[in-house]
């Protein structure tokens, strides 16, 4: 008892102990952690009063505690930053089943965050309130960027760039010939004489007829040449077979030295498809270089072939003790090798395996090179081997030792599996080095001897064998001079290494232990003595150059990433107290092979001259050392330090084409000569030479300053640095300059410190090239190019002279300067420029073709030009000059978006022209891009400085690692984060963990930034390598088992929210909030690489829980995401769970377009969800939406409105995609702002169960197979509250704790709340722009207006007989609008008229063009052409038919389609011909006119297709479609449906049809056996090139037969006495002025004194009501709903309609009535595609009705009143009420009560007609 109440004392003293530190007593728990990331330790003991600091150290110990039971790892709040996921492995896991909790400690919010805080902001813009603040380097790719917890947008286009226009490339294709033996040819001229080895062809994409590349040349020639007159032939091929289409060969040859290499072909390939009967050279791509063994560029290296370095033979064999060689056998002396013989050899003995070796040791061929014990310099080797014997693993080695046994080999090149059957001879080219020895070092023969009795495995014995073997040294002087770029030092801060010195282990010795001498002062621009770096002190005798043997260096990279830059010179500033006399300069590409450069010995340095610039031939380097073998004393108390002040390294100079012939400088250009004297701007022009002078295109004379010297100047310590400026144009405008010329005088005066300088506006300057201890050697005259600038004006600006004449000053004096633009070209990173040469001889910088197809599409410079292939229909886009991209700050970092109708796709710019008016595409990101995407217009561009504009935008410069940021208001006290890490939690084969109370937040996903983003729909993407990839997850598993996320809040993630990933299962995620997610906020399972239908059941995800979260705003970056996707999944349950404001789908289950077996999916669960407002952006999607096979799956119980809008893709509310397979669908509500409340989309779609469903959107799209509908409920209006099943499932919808939903943001993402419009011609969308016009329509007119909404045009068509000078237009406009013409105004639309719409902020034009139908009720127009010839020629077609009876073609569905290919059709063409085909139920058979590609299905063309009750007219362009005549589900038809009267099934018929072209377009006609089936005018954008045409054997046979001119049409008796038309009765005459009637009141029942005496006089007396005899109107009678239809009809003089898709219309006398209400949006039907037309029509129905008539008339509806003064107001249907708020409100409607429902009498109805009329029909 004492113990115990001791115990319970000392808990006491230890909760007050907690509470006094602040901290909450837990009862003592063996079985829990304590982490804190504030007050906590990781060297703690994770107790709670010394808790962890991190969850990574709470890792282990309680994986370790959980082998006795669960364990609680308690999270103090506070932000546990991330710079890398939390991995949690298999180790990690919760043992012997229990689980590993880790949880908020109670009141306290743990946050685990993989966001860094950016803080330091300052202003930069105060005009536009732009911030900017420095980045640290782990947050420089930064996709995102959260400012107090909420998700900013990245700087974009508010407009889509609707004026930038693709370009693009076809490769190069010559005109289309009828000869074969042609010859052609592609010449590139590389610029300068070069070193080149191969030619790679890119074959077309276009194919030829047989499937192969179009265009491939069969013979020709690879040939050099050095001048462009002498060629040599490196390879012939001759029959050389057409390869696939897309795909590069390459043809090698020995190295040549060449500046031009042309592919010369004699034979030509045959041409594309389209063009049968012809030849063509046709190339996508040329590439050429030097093919080496390491990835240097040694085309710049120029071997001097003429002399053989190799003196003798050294060793041929294992080394100098075991030579193991037959040089002494006869025929195989050492002489071989020299004697230009390639049948005479040299050889080891035979070895019994390829593989060859002697104790481990491989045998080699060594050569003495030297001369005189000296180095050579050598720079190739050629190699000539046997027909037996040939090494194909091997290495060229140098050795700079005479030492007979040295072993100080050095690898030069290496080979492996090196193919030697195209040229038994080959040259290896690689980076000049020096050397006394070279070797060739085998591992591998091939073609080994056949031996008789020899001991080896195959019968064969393996020796070095070796024909020749000659070395090369490069040739001097064959290189033009390098100009050294000093613009840019190469060097910066972090670059230096130290100080070394060549003990062992490359020992530091720097002295920098009290950080007064830091490295980076190496490379800070101090070149003072008192910023410098030093060694440890060293006496002489150590130093190599006093007999010692160190010699200190130090090293320094030449680029961050190690990859290799140009180097060409190097600038050493020394401290001039101990200076480094003997010294060398060292470079190395691999860090531990080094070439010296420079050699110095005895350097003269002094006080005086402390820097000097050393340059040499360029080279490629990764590193760069300064060695130093001896040290000098200038002040002689000083210690021997090795020390450096300065340390510079600069690369080579671009060099590129500029027009020589076109000097922009012109007299009156040149400004005076100025410098800064003192601070002052000083005019120190010497005027005794005119400034003229110096463009007067004469040497002779000069301008000049006034006397100098040469201390003055910047270069030697003084404040001088006179230039002179010159106007390029004469009005000040900006235009591209490339070079310009400097003449100097012949000796004295020379500028060698000089830089040339640009300028857009004469303030702001550019350098564009910096000259430093420039040597002009022998010449007075050089042209500097540079890239390629806009400027206004040039600078050439002094800071040193040489060449002082005795006893005089020096002067800056220039003799000439010149300024050239750059030639058209782009730099394409290899050994190439573009220029079109026009020519049939190559001029300098370009390629020439021997004829340039006219079509510039297909140009000559297109084969150069970067772009591989031809599918890839554009390199970039256009960029009109006024958007001003060549004034961005930075145009590296643009990205382009394209949205399609399901798809989102990022693409990488890979540069902008200097002009910047073009951007070329990431042509590495297009190559892997499969579709027609590619022709895509711009929706927005974005990661721009220039692009902010908006509050909440921003922008990450990488280059400069600075954010910029408009926030609203100032940055004081906002919190501003950039993730640096993609994900959060990763569990990798983990069991039993839980996270419980957690937030998560700040990632990012950083893949776009690399290869851009090609969405293939919910979080996957195509990758450059073909393979699938999918978005990640924040928090992500893989084969894990129970992980359970909980009570969580997962936002502001860059990335997916959670992935549950291959192989995992029981996981959950419950009760939690997922919002503002970059992707998708769930995902579930995986998409086995997109596979199409299977999935390895290794791979399945199973038993995945997801309840009660909220899941809002996803989709924020990549917007093809859904909220919660499950692919390959079984046994999983999504419930009550609310999902909202998603840019795609809600809810989306399955993966696989087909229901072949997919053991990875089905028994899942979606139930009790309330899914709304989805579908934002993103269409082909649903708020429920599924894929694949889905046995046993249940989706019920879910309340789903508002998705998408239907505009341009017709979204479901309950979407089941291809596969969807063994489903049931029930209990589910579809409320109101869908498209279909059900699409069931394809045939393969089976055995799905829909029962007890509700929905208030009557459109449904059923193609499935076996699908079961049962009591599935239309509810008009969408008042669901009438069917108590519905209400019930909507009130149990959804959250079961709306807690969750606490604190988060409500309501769509404001970068989604746009409104997309798709562009006309393609399927990209754009932002829409104001309008203004919302409808036009003009009475009578035939069909739908047609609009574009971006070209801001209306057309409209109208009966031919139709006077165009008088026309009333009707229109509505937008809110806020008004219009220059008044609507219902009478206009001559005889040419188009222009309406004018403004807001006071934007005017828009639209153009309104009227045209007349044209009928052929006379003769037809054109050239009669039948088809009998290409019914002869069965082989001319695509897919050969088979011979049919009476000299026919027979077509099977089996081959689907086939086109006619012998020839095109001509524009003016009445085809004629015979045809059969069977039509049964839903089968169809057709034809196609001016098809573009005869290859493709659905391509460019018109569709005629034949139905057994339809016959109908499409128009395909680019695979999009629009129904002229005919309708199909989700099209409606310009001209209304055409019944089929006269296609019999299985009876032969005679065609005459064509598509002929008419001044208003294309008129399509068709007559069937001598009768008129349609005869229309295309003249929307009509298709007006000619084309091929092609028979679609869909499902049954068809037989093209010669034509036979069946004539069944009916031949009328001519009326010789026909009667006058008579006179058209209007239908609503104007009453008599005064108002006054003469009617006459026929009616019994109506009396003067009746409440409706009026109206039925007025309805009577309109023509609008008639009476129901002929003394009666009974007045108290109902109406039907068909009856007032009618009406309405017949007020709008009974227009022709589209036929609905009512199923209950059965008389005649209202059909056509309320097929126009239901295409005009009159009426919507009363469900299950029903009308009712004979139902009584209720008093709420017949206001409904009128107010949708007057909306579609475009009167104003606005006025509305209450319903609350009526007793019965709130009886009126929620459908109903606004219409019923119109009508009180427009007084059609008054007293106490309404009774909405019941039936509305004739008395009623005349009332609210008449005052409908009053009100609206003046």
């Amino acid at each position: 008892m004492k113990k115990a109440i001791s115990l319970f004392l000392a808990l006491v003293v230890l909760v007050s102990v907690f509470a006094g530190l602040g901290i909450t007593a837990y009862a003592a728990d063996a079985q829990a952690l304590w982490v804190d990331p504030v007050n906590g330790s990781d060297s703690a003991a994770g107790t709670q009063v010394a808790p962890f600091q991190t969850i990574e150290k709470a890792k282990a110990a309680a994986a370790a505690l959980s082998a006795g039971g669960d364990v609680t790892v308690w999270l103090h709040g506070g932000t546990y930053r991330v710079s890398n996921a939390i991995t949690f492995t298999s180790a990690d896991s919760g043992k012997n089943g229990h689980v590993i909790t880790y949880k908020a400690v109670s009141g306290e919010v743990p946050v685990i965050s993989g966001g860094t805080p950016i803080t330091g902001w300052t202003i930069y813009d105060a005009q536009k309130n732009i911030y900017v603040a420095d980045v640290p380097a782990a947050a420089v790719n930064s996709r995102q960027f959260y400012v107090d917890g909420e998700h900013q947008t990245r700087a974009m286009t508010e407009q889509s760039p609707t004026d930038w226009t693709l370009f693009g490339t076809k490769g190069y294709m010559s005109p289309a010939v009828t000869t074969q033996e042609a010859n052609e040819y592609l010449v590139l001229d590389l610029g300068k004489v070069r070193s080149v080895n191969y030619l790679t062809a890119y074959s077309s994409i276009q194919a030829d007829k047989n499937g192969r590349a179009a265009g491939f040349p069969q013979d020709f020639t690879v040939e050099t040449s050095e001048d462009g007159t002498a060629w040599t032939v490196q390879c012939e091929q001759t029959g050389y077979e057409s390869p696939v289409v897309a795909t590069a060969a390459t043809f090698n040859f020995a190295p040549a030295q060449a500046r031009y290499i042309k592919l010369n072909a004699t034979k030509l390939g045959t041409a594309s498809r389209t063009n049968p009967g012809r030849y063509m050279l046709a190339i996508s791509e040329l590439e050429t270089g030097l093919k080496t063994g390491s990835n240097t560029d040694l085309s710049e290296v120029v071997v001097d072939y003429d002399t053989n370095l190799m003196t003798a033979v050294e060793v041929l064999g294992h080394n100098e003790n075991h030579d193991w060689n037959w040089l002494n056998q006869t025929g195989y002396g050492s002489a071989n090798l020299f004697d230009n013989n390639p049948d005479t050899v040299v050889t080891t003995g035979g070895y019994y395996r390829q593989q060859i070796e002697v104790e481990g040791v491989y045998p080699w061929l060594s050569t003495n090179i030297s001369q005189n014990g000296q180095n050579a310099e050598i720079a190739a080797i050629r190699i000539a081997v046997d027909a037996i014997n040939q090494p194909v693993d091997f290495t060229i080695e140098i050795s700079q030792s005479n030492d007979p046994g040295n072993t100080d080999w050095t690898i030069v090149h290496s080979e492996t599996a090196f193919d030697w059957s195209q040229s038994r001879s080959a040259v290896f080219i690689f980076s000049p080095c020096e050397a006394k020895k070279v070797r060739l070092h085998a591992t591998k023969i091939a073609n080994g001897e056949e031996t008789p009795g020899t001991e080896s495995d195959d019968g064969k014995e393996y020796a070095l064998r070796v024909a020749e073997f000659a070395a090369f040294a490069p040739k001097s002087g064959s290189s033009e001079p390098a100009e050294i770029d000093y613009t840019t030092n190469l060097l910066h801060p972090g670059c230096v290494e130290g100080i070394f010195h060549n003990n062992p282990n490359k020992e530091s010795y720097n002295y920098d232990e009290v950080g007064t001498f830091p490295l980076d002062a190496l490379v800070d621009g101090n070149s003072s003595a008192y910023s410098f770096i030093t060694s440890k002190p060293y006496q002489p005798e150590w130093l190599l150059g006093n007999g010692g043997s160190l010699s200190p260096w130090v090293e320094v990279r030449l680029s961050d990433n190690g990859s290799a830059v140009q180097l060409g010179a190097v600038r050493v500033a020394v401290r001039p107290r101990v200076v480094p006399n003997d010294f060398e300069i060292q470079t190395s590409v691999d860090g531990v092979t080094w070439k010296t450069v420079v050699n110095e010995d005895n350097y003269d340095w002094s006080e005086e001259k402390t820097a000097a610039m050393f340059t040499f031939q360029p080279l490629q380097a990764t590193r760069l050392r300064f060695v130093a073998h001896n040290l000098e004393k200038l002040v002689e108390d000083e210690s021997y330090y090795f020390q450096l002040s300065e340390l510079e390294a600069y690369g080579v100079a671009q060099t590129i084409s500029v027009d020589t012939s076109n000097d922009l400088l012109k007299p009156g250009c040149v400004s005076p000569i100025y410098q800064i004297n003192g601070g002052a701007l000083q005019d120190y022009t010497n005027y005794t030479y005119p400034l003229n002078n110096l463009v007067d295109d004469d040497v002779q004379t000069f301008i000049s300053s006034d006397s100098l010297l040469r201390p003055w100047l910047a270069a030697n310590g003084g404040e001088l640095a006179p230039w002179v400026d010159v106007s390029v144009t004469d009005d000040g405008t900006a235009v591209t300059v490339g070079g310009v010329q400097i003449s100097i005088q012949e000796t004295y005066n020379k500028p060698v410190d000089f830089s040339i300088l640009a300028s857009e506006d004469g303030q702001n300057w550019t350098t564009c090239r910096q000259l430093k201890g420039y040597e002009w050697g022998e010449t007075t005259s050089r042209l500097f190019t540079f890239a390629p600038v806009s400027a206004s004006k040039l600078r050439i600006q002094v800071r040193d002279l040489d060449g002082q004449q005795e006893g005089l000053p020096l002067y800056f004096r220039l003799t000439e300067l010149e300024a050239y633009a750059p030639t058209d070209f782009i730099d394409i990173g290899r050994v190439i420029y573009v220029q079109v040469s026009s020519s049939e001889t190559c001029t300098p910088s370009g390629i020439a073709a021997l004829h340039d197809n006219s079509d510039k599409t297909y140009a000559a410079e297109h084969a150069i030009n970067g772009m591989y292939y031809d599918n890839l229909e554009h390199l970039g886009y256009a960029v009109p000059e006024s958007f001003g991209l060549k004034n961005f700050k930075n145009t590296a970092d643009i990205e382009i978006n394209i949205l399609r109708w399901w798809q989102h796709r990022i693409f990488r710019n890979s540069g902008v022209s200097a002009d910047g008016t073009e951007i070329y595409l990431d042509t590495d990101w297009l190559t892997s891009l499969q579709s027609t995407a590619y022709s895509d217009r711009i929706t927005w561009i974005e990661n721009a400085y220039e692009f902010i504009d908006q509050p909440g935008e921003w922008y990450l410069n990488r280059s400069e690692s600075k954010l910029y940021y408009k926030p609203d208001g100032s940055m004081d006290g906002k919190s501003a984060t950039l993730p640096v890490t993609e994900q959060l939690l990763v569990f990798e084969g983990t069991e039993n963990i839980t996270f419980d109370g957690v937030k998560f937040e700040d990632t990012s996903w950083l893949t776009p930034n690399e290869i851009g983003y090609n969405d293939a729909q919910s979080g996957t993407y195509a990758q450059h390598n073909g393979v699938w990839g999918d978005v990640p997850g924040a928090i992500e598993t893989h084969a894990a088992k129970n992980i359970t996320i909980t009570n969580s809040e997962l936002r502001n993630l860059g990335i997916g929210g959670i992935r549950i990933g291959n192989g995992s299962s029981d996981c959950a995620i419950t009760n939690s909030a997922i919002h503002d997610i970059s992707s998708s906020g769930i995902f579930i399972g995986n998409n086995t690489g997109h596979n199409h239908g299977y999935c390895d059941p290794g791979t399945d995800v199973t038993g995945v829980v997801v309840r009660n979260n909220y899941i809002t705003r996803t989709g924020l970056d990549i917007f093809g995401s859904s909220a919660i996707c499950a692919l390959y999944t079984s046994d999983t349950v999504i419930d009550h769970n609310e999902v909202c404001y998603t840019t795609y789908t809600g809810i989306s289950l399955g993966w696989g377009w087909d229901w072949k077996n997919a053991p990875c999916s089905g028994n899942n669960t979606v139930s009790n969800n309330y899914i709304h407002d989805t579908g934002k952006t993103i269409h082909d999607g649903g708020s429920f939406y599924s894929l694949g096979l889905q046995e046993g799956t249940k989706v019920f119980g879910n309340y789903l409105h508002h998705h998408s809008d239907g505009l341009y893709d017709k979204d479901g509310g309950l979407y089941t995609d291809e596969g969807s397979t063994g489903m049931e669908l029930y209990n589910n509500v579809v409320g109101d702002g869908v498209y279909w409340w059900q699409k069931i989309w394809t045939t393969n779609i089976k055995d799905c169960y829909w029962h007890d469903n509700f929905y208030s959107v009557n459109r449904s799209w059923d193609s499935g197979v076996n699908i079961r509908q049962e009591n599935n409920t239309y509810v008009e209006g969408g008042d669901f509250s009438q069917y108590p099943a519905a209400q019930a499932i909507i009130n149990n919808a959804g959250l079961t704790d709306p807690s969750v939903k606490d604190g988060v943001r409500m309501g769509i993402a404001e970068k989604h709340n746009v409104t997309l419009m798709q562009y006309p011609d393609g399927e990209a969308y754009y932002f829409e722009k104001p309008a203004g016009l919302l409808t036009f329509t003009i009475p009578s007119q035939i069909g739908n207006t047609q609009y574009d909404k971006l070209a801001h045009t209306a057309n409209i068509l109208m009966p031919e007989s139709t006077d165009r000078t008088s026309l009333a237009g009707n229109f509505t406009m937008a809110p806020g609008f008004t219009c220059d013409k008044a609507s219902g105004s009478r206009q001559n639309f005889t040419s188009p008229v222009v309406y004018t719409f403004t807001d006071g902020t934007d005017t828009i034009a639209w153009t309104v063009t009227v045209t007349c139908d044209v009928t052929a009720d006379g003769p037809l127009v054109g050239t009669e052409t039948t088809l009998d010839a290409a019914i002869a020629a069965r082989s001319d077609w695509t897919q050969e038919p088979a011979e049919a009876e009476n000299g026919g073609a027979l077509f099977t569905p089996a081959k689907s389609f086939s086109a006619y290919i012998g020839d095109r059709i001509a524009n003016d063409a009445i085809l004629e011909f015979d045809v059969q085909s069977v039509l049964d139920g839903n089968d169809w058979t057709g034809y196609a006119l001016r098809m573009q590609d005869p290859y493709s299905t659905l391509g460019t063309m018109y569709h005629i297709v034949f139905k057994q009750d339809a016959i109908e007219l499409q128009k395909w362009v680019n695979g999009n479609r629009t129904m002229l005549i005919g309708t199909i589900e989700g099209y409606n038809p310009v001209y209304g449906d055409v019944e089929n009267k006269f296609y019999t099934s299985d009876i032969r018929h005679s065609i005459k049809t064509g598509a002929i072209d008419v001044p208003t377009g294309v008129c399509l006609f068709l007559y069937i056996d001598g009768n008129k089936v349609f005869d229309v005018i295309d003249a929307d954008d009509p298709i007006t090139n000619d084309g091929f045409f092609g028979m679609y054997p869909m499902t049954h046979d068809m037989t093209l037969l010669p034509f036979s001119n069946i004539d069944t049409s009916p031949k009328p008796d001519p009326d010789p006495d026909p009667d006058p038309a008579p006179e058209p009765k209007p239908i609503l005459p104007i009453l008599p002025s005064g108002g006054q009637s003469a009617w006459k009141n026929p009616y019994q029942d109506v009396t003067d004194s009746s409440s409706y005496y009026e109206a039925v006089c007025y309805v009577t007396e309109k023509g609008l009501m008639n009476g129901t005899s002929a003394s009666t109107f009974s007045p108290d009678a109902a109406m039907t709903r068909a009856m007032m239809v009618t009406i309405l009809w017949r007020m709008e003089k009974e227009p022709a309609a589209l036929k609905s898709n009512f199923t209950d219309l059965t008389a005649d006398w209202y059909r056509t009535a309320v097929d126009w209400a239901a295409e005009t949006g009159v009426v919507n039907g009363v469900g299950n595609r029903k009308f009712a037309p004979n139902a009584t029509l209720s008093l709420e129905q017949l206001i409904t009705i009128l107010y949708r008539y007057a909306e579609n008339k475009g009167y104003n509806v606005s006025k509305s009143a209450s319903l609350d003064s009526f007793t019965d107001g709130s009886a009126v249907s929620a459908y109903a009420r606004p219409a019923m708020q119109w009508a009180v409100g427009m007084n059609f409607l008054s007293g106490n009560t309404l009774t909405p429902g019941a039936p509305a009498s004739r008395a009623q109805i005349a009332q609210v007609l008449m005052l409908f009329c009053k009100a609206y029909i003046k």
